[in-house]
């Protein structure tokens, strides 16, 4: 269930985060309540309604672009986005923590993987999916530096990607395989190749643009398409129908359809699932107001926004003509020359030869001594005592991660029964 928190660090914005405790619901109601009434609702950036509804929210008057209420039935808007959302489950407490921690280490300077991050990850690559996904994301985006490298570990397939990179793939990775896990194959081929080739071209732009980073850009490439699978989930016979009648092209057309046959747009899902996954309020919102018809004119007041905006952009340039876009915008919002250089092979060689790892359809299967020689010389890590992994996470799980986590979800990833098939 979510609900509000009325103790987390973004509340000083908006009053509201996503948490999973149960036991706040009661003393977050009594905060805002509170809040409302000795403060009043102030508006600013960061507020939003794309918040996962199960408590109501006073709707601010001042018309921020998340914040505005475009028509009568955007409450029921983000009420319906949950709905469709609820298909993926509850997100398993060993992965919302490692991604909450790894956005932690994000936001410090520079931006490096924790102690705490790095155990937490490297235990969910102790399951050979996992690797798997993990090796082919590293051919896909590193290529060229593990080509020669006779071994890879674990410790080596993370230390490639910086901390939110590695929150972003494991977010796609687990949303991507519950979503596909439901849908019906056929139709899911008929959007899933797309999604991969547009969320590798974004990693692949953040990666070469540091003022959008890997992070936003694999996010802006690949939730529009992720989020509308949830429609297929949903009704596979009316989203047939939907898909039929769809304008990629044209995003005013295209919501008012989602909005006539579901109730909902596929921003209203991709901002519920991002949540959802412990990708934060502030990316989330930056989601839902970067990809809509009229994104943020520069990143003063909206910097999530503008980047999300912005990594589109260079998404659609890419994917459709295999060069930068033709709209003119802020300077750091493009690569330096070598990097853009770089930039322009790698994309176009997807182009040309296709996405020929798609590192996120693979499985336990795809590794083995024969095919990926360079994951076996590894030495098989040696079980761990759960009670010493414990106190391990007591000590190094950043406060704001460890204070949401009951003994008993401590316990459940200590244990590592929490894993992805």
């Amino acid at each position: 269930m979510i609900t509000l928190c009325y103790q987390c660090d973004y509340h000083e914005k908006s009053g509201f985060c996503v948490i999973n405790s149960v036991r706040e619901r009661l003393l977050a109601f009594v905060f805002v309540h509170m809040n409302i009434m000795l403060r009043g609702y102030h508006g600013g950036k960061g507020e939003s309604d794309c918040l996962g509804l199960r408590l109501f929210q006073k709707r601010p008057k001042k018309l921020e672009m998340t914040e505005k209420k475009e028509n009568s039935d955007d409450t029921q808007a983000w009420q319906k986005s949950r709905v469709y959302v609820d298909h993926v489950g509850k997100v398993l407490t060993s992965f919302q923590t490692t991604i909450r921690t790894l956005l932690i280490d994000e936001r410090s300077n520079p931006p490096v993987v924790s102690p705490a991050s790095h155990f937490l990850v490297t235990r969910f690559l102790r399951g050979r999916t996992m690797k798997a996904l993990f090796y082919y994301a590293t051919l896909t985006f590193h290529g060229e530096e593990v080509a020669n490298t006779p071994h890879l570990s674990s410790s080596q397939l993370i230390r490639f990607f910086s901390p939110g990179e590695l929150a972003a793939m494991i977010a796609a990775i687990y949303a991507y395989r519950r979503i596909k896990g439901q849908a019906p194959p056929e139709q899911w081929n008929e959007i899933s190749e797309q999604m991969i080739l547009e969320a590798d071209i974004g990693m692949h732009t953040g990666m070469a643009i540091p003022a959008i980073g890997g992070m936003v850009g694999m996010l802006a490439g690949l939730m529009p398409r992720l989020s509308r699978g949830l429609f297929l989930v949903e009704d596979p016979d009316l989203f047939s129908e939907y898909w039929r009648r769809i304008n990629l092209e044209d995003l005013c057309a295209a919501e008012e359809l989602e909005l006539e046959l579901w109730g909902c747009t596929s921003r209203h899902i991709g901002c519920s699932l991002l949540q959802g996954l412990g990708l934060s309020v502030p990316m989330a919102h930056g989601l839902y107001v970067g990809l809509s018809s009229r994104p943020p004119s520069d990143d003063k007041e909206e910097r999530l926004g503008y980047a999300f905006a912005i990594a589109r952009e260079w998404i659609k340039g890419l994917h459709e003509n295999g060069a930068p876009p033709e709209r003119v915008h802020m300077g750091k919002y493009y690569p330096l020359q070598t990097a853009l250089h770089k930039l322009l092979y790698r994309v176009n060689r997807l182009r040309e030869h296709g996405n020929g790892y798609r590192w996120l359809e693979r499985s336990k299967d795809d590794i083995s001594v024969e095919k990926t020689p360079q994951l076996f010389q590894e030495a098989l890590m040696e079980g761990q005592n759960p009670g010493a992994l414990k106190e391990f996470y007591k000590q190094h799980l950043p406060q704001e991660v460890l204070q949401t986590l009951s003994e008993e979800e401590l316990s459940n990833i200590s244990s590592n029964e929490e894993e992805m098939d």
